[in-house]
């Protein structure tokens, strides 16, 4: 634009010089009258334009359209027929000429006007015109050129998620959750309060300018803050707490939107955590500052759009061709989704946190939009062109897995390779030729066994990861053979498989791994065959099916196999994890149960075959795994009816695993007698006690003694809880999940127990009852209360019925707060004590140890002392000693205790 601007600025500038200088040139040669010489060249030159505009428009809209990609191919045309530049070009050169004829016409600008408007333009023509012939003529290079453009909007498309990705990581670090102003991570961080800069209509946040964001933040949080808080509150308070009442907290801002999100038609940006109300002037203040910081655009523009719109156009294009049976187009156009899978697995080496940036996978939506049409187009392919299609689409599957394969790319490895099971089963639903089945069975056999394992064979993190994801693609078809009771079929699968010759002859540790995946996934296929038999339908090819599974593993397999089935190395879920809910209704609520089926198939096959258990020391997963197999002898034995001609033996099987469990039992009970008690752990313990008695609502010795020294107390009560506990609550175990805090629960229990015993003893040694039926012991007691102005403490035994009529459960009665609590004693008398706080509370309490025994820790506060130490005597189990002391002592006899029991000639 500015140069086409420029030029024909200067050439007008040159016209007027040669008109006020009547410049000529050739003047025998000039025409007579410069100006209808200039006139007609400038009507010549408008009709020619014209015509040749609407030449280029009918070319590029006849133009051939490749299956590549119909709209790339067209833009490609008008971008090289430079269409565009001709159409500015001619424009301002006509508009030159025309200004050159009616006002400055002379032989000079005759001249100019000729060569530089009319001449340069009709050469620029030429110019369009050849470009857009050699598009005719030679397809391909449109084609190609097409796929490249294609390309072009894929990576840029690539570039700005990544763009995006980058953008939001950044205002995560800027504006992290523990400042004044903090960007949402999630909807977990949502909170409560007043929104800010509200939208009328769909937008998108462009940009935020943090560095503005926070200042406007310390200017109006601060003045905010001191207005509503007082200086004491705000300093004890977190500055930025955001998990209490607003009335609570410093107030905070919010960014509740991230980098190019929708915000919809009445939704905001931004949110003041504070106890403000929306139309108070500060909110309005710190509202109109807030838009200044942040840049939005329209929330329908979409940077996919155009690349989603392009790929539905190629896929009608493909479907189209299928319909008419042309597979040289269709090869054609799956090479094109090659060549933009391609360029979505170059780009990903450049994203620096793909967590943060894609909705799918690792690739964003792009990924998923390839994925699925490439799958449509192929079923489709099959449905319609029947072998020749097949042909077409398995080996477009190939190339897929070598590109995913050649680029390290292990999770598009997994995602391309089940593209196979997906055309098998696409197969089998259409034709009963098993050749046409055998033929995707032969190009994952080539791929897989030829050309993957080869290229991995000397780098083993490799080959273990490229061993599990093709076991688990034949698993995937084993799996639809047997749905389709397909028996034959499945024969020849397993051969080609590598079953039964690379279960027998797998040497080095390479091949040995490579058997144990194979048995894994005979044994899944062999439990999924069970659960269709004892759950969907049973058949004479199921039976003959699993008779044949249930002898193909060698028995030194059956354990490494049963191990394997519940590995995931990449994270990503074993195929057969999943094939139980594939049975299910969706959105119901179900109990899985194929793990006890893969338990009861490895039974079976142990049984059939043998059991070699792991040499040396079991581990504790062994040993998890005989307990399940143990419990899955049952359904193995209603199983095994599905066999024919086979008998569950047990007897022998349950000797291995239980030896095998037992094995692993003592060995942990060394390791864990060896260890030495965690000083963390003993902690956590003392912590959780003193908690626990806090939390107790019925320790009688918080309401009638209070704390002492040991040397005020005489010839007290000592009361201990001394007790052995598994040393598994100390010390850190990979079996036994013991926590402390559940152990110091206990011993809170059992301590409140002994001394609420204790006093309940002091209090009815030597008391006279007063007998009466419920109702009126809880007038009599009540009446009490009200005499003595509430010092009486109601305190009743084991009847739950005088606790209710006493108003125990009452909402306005809270018990264990210096009113009343219930207590049960081993004498089981119904009974309520009446005590008058004045004079009962004369119970001293304090730490209470035991010489010898360790380094104590006293709960001056609970009256408790406490110790964890290792246990010196013998026992079979690893234990460790726990001892908790209180000493108590009435300084005086409790006197002011009315007694009343429930008589039972009254209650009748």
């Amino acid at each position: 634009m500015w140069f086409v601007s420029a030029l024909f600025f200067t050439l007008s500038a040159l016209a007027v010089l040669s008109r006020s200088w009547q410049v000529s040139f050739l003047p025998s040669w000039a025409p007579a009258n410069a100006s209808e010489a200039l006139g007609l060249a400038w009507q010549v030159q408008t009709s020619i334009a014209a015509i040749a505009f609407a030449g280029l428009a009918l070319i590029i809209q006849l133009a051939s359209n490749p299956p590549v990609a119909i709209r790339s191919s067209r833009e490609v045309l008008y971008r090289e027929t430079l269409f565009r530049s001709l159409l500015l070009f001619a424009g301002a050169s006509n508009v030159t000429l025309g200004v050159i004829a009616i006002w400055i016409a002379s032989d000079g600008g005759a001249i100019i006007g000729f060569l530089f408007c009319f001449v340069a333009t009709m050469l620029f023509i030429g110019l369009s015109y050849f470009r857009a012939a050699e598009h005719f003529l030679d397809e391909r290079r449109a084609a190609v050129k097409a796929l490249n453009l294609l390309q072009e909007k894929l990576s840029d498309g690539l570039y700005k998620l990544d763009v995006t990705a980058r953008a939001n990581k950044r205002l995560a670090e800027v504006l992290p959750a523990d400042s004044q102003v903090r960007a949402r991570s999630g909807a977990a961080d949502s909170t409560d309060g007043v929104p800010l800069v509200a939208v009328g209509h769909s937008v998108r946040l462009d940009d935020v300018n943090y560095r503005l964001l926070q200042q406007i933040a310390a200017k109006h949080l601060y003045r905010m803050s001191l207005i509503n808080f007082p200086p004491e509150a705000t300093r004890e308070a977190s500055p930025n707490r955001v998990d209490g009442p607003l009335r609570d907290i410093a107030p905070a801002i919010l960014l509740d939107s991230r980098i190019n999100e929708v915000i919809h038609a009445g939704g905001h940006i931004f949110t003041l955590a504070a106890s403000l109300e929306a139309d108070d002037p500060r909110v309005t203040d710190l509202e109109d500052d807030l838009r200044g910081c942040i840049r939005l655009r329209d929330g329908d523009e979409d940077d996919g759009e155009d690349l989603r719109g392009e790929l539905l156009t190629l896929k009608d294009s493909l479907l189209a061709t299928i319909a008419a049976g042309t597979t040289g187009s269709l090869r054609q156009g799956l090479d094109v989704y090659s060549k933009l899978f391609e360029r979505i697995l170059a780009s990903s080496g450049r994203i620096e946190d793909p967590s943060i940036l894609f909705s799918f996978g690792a690739y964003g939506p792009y990924w998923r939009w390839l994925q699925r049409d490439v799958r449509e187009v192929a079923t489709s392919a099959i449905e319609i062109l029947g072998r020749r299609g097949l042909y077409v689409t398995v080996d477009h599957a190939y190339s897929l897995c070598k590109l995913a394969f050649k680029s390290g790319d292990y999770d598009a490895l997994r995602e391309f390779l089940g593209l196979y099971p997906a055309y098998f089963a696409e197969v089998l639903g259409q034709s009963s030729d098993d050749a046409l089945a055998e033929y995707v069975a032969v190009s994952l056999q080539n791929l897989t066994q030829l050309f993957m394992r080869a290229e991995v064979r000397n780098d083993v993190q490799a080959r273990r990861l490229v061993e599990e994801i093709s076991a688990d693609v034949f698993a995937e078809m084993l799996r639809i053979c047997i749905d389709a009771e397909r028996s034959a079929l499945f024969e020849r699968l397993l051969a080609y498989f590598g079953v039964p010759s690379d279960l027998i002859g797998g040497f080095g540790p390479e091949g040995r791994k490579s058997s144990e995946s194979k048995a894994a996934v005979l044994l899944a296929v062999l439990a999924w065959t069970l659960y269709r038999a004892e759950n969907l339908h049973t058949s004479q090819q199921l039976e003959e099916i699993a008779a044949k599974l249930l002898r193909l593993i060698p028995a030194h397999l059956v354990w490494p196999a049963y191990a394997e089935v519940g590995e995931d190395v990449l994270g990503q879920g074993r195929p057969w994890s999943r094939w139980e809910l594939q049975t299910k209704i969706p959105l119901q609520v179900h109990m899985m149960a194929f793990d006890s089926y893969l338990a009861s198939a490895a039974l079976m096959v142990a049984a059939a075959v043998g059991l070699v258990v792991p040499p040396g020391a079991p581990s504790a997963d062994d040993a998890s795994r005989a307990g399940s197999l143990l419990n899955a002898f049952e359904l193995a034995g209603q199983l095994s009816r599905f066999v024919p001609s086979f008998a569950f033996q047990v007897d022998r099987l349950r000797q291995q695993l239980g030896a095998l469990i037992d094995q692993r039992r003592s060995i942990e009970r060394e390791a864990i007698r060896e260890l030495a008690i965690e000083s963390e752990r003993v902690e956590r313990f003392i912590s959780a006690l003193q908690e626990a008695m806090d939390e107790s609502s019925n320790r009688l010795s918080s309401t009638f003694s209070r704390n002492s020294p040991p040397d005020m107390l005489g010839d007290g009560t000592r009361l201990y809880l001394n007790t052995l506990v598994p040393r598994e609550f100390f010390v850190s175990s990979e079996r036994v999940l013991a926590e402390p805090e559940m152990l110091a629960s206990n011993a809170a229990y059992g301590m409140i127990q002994g001394e609420n015993r204790f006093i309940v003893n002091s209090l009815v040694d030597g008391l006279e009852w007063q007998d009466a039926g419920v109702a009126e012991i809880a007038r009599r007691a009540e009446a009490l209360k009200e005499e003595a102005s509430g010092t009486f403490f109601l305190l009743v035994l084991n009847s739950w019925e005088l606790a209710d009529a006493l108003g125990f459960f009452c909402g306005d009665f809270q018990m264990g707060q210096q009113q009343g609590t219930f207590v049960e004693t081993h004498d089981g008398i119904g009974a309520c004590l009446a005590c008058d706080l004045n004079l009962v509370r004369t119970l001293l309490r304090s730490p209470q140890q035991l010489d010898g025994v360790g380094e104590w820790q006293f709960l001056q506060d609970h009256g408790l002392a406490a110790v964890v130490r290792d246990y010196s005597g013998e026992s079979e189990e690893p234990v460790a000693q726990v001892v908790v002391g209180v000493a108590l002592e009435w300084a005086e006899r409790p006197e002011g205790v009315v007694g009343f029991r429930i008589s039972e000639a009254a209650a009748t």
